[in-house]
């Protein structure tokens, strides 16, 4: 019996993130129920998200010198939660 890959992502909450949850994804907000679902301790989206990985400062330096807008790569995501605001949230593949 083979399982169907899976294709959401887990977004590991903060200790004591508390639900009024409003969170956003690139900027654009999300739906509870339609976008994610709120578990224990964590985000359960239904599409997959991909995590951002630290750029070197290096890099960063000589794309604003040259006056190029940096972005890093993955999604944004930031949660804003009764107790304050949570970015840089560890994301995992479902």
């Amino acid at each position: 019996m083979s399982e169907a890959p899976a294709t959401g992502t887990i977004l590991r909450l903060p200790v004591g993130a508390t639900a009024p949850f409003h969170v956003y994804v690139n900027g654009a907000e999300q739906s509870e129920g339609d976008d994610y679902a709120v578990e224990p301790g964590q985000l359960r989206f239904a599409r997959p998200l991909l995590a951002g990985r630290r750029e070197g400062m290096w890099k960063k330096l000589v794309m604003s010198t040259a006056g190029i807008g940096f972005y890093g790569r993955g999604d944004s995501i930031d949660v804003h939660h009764a107790a304050g605001v949570a970015t840089g949230l560890r994301v995992e593949s479902e």
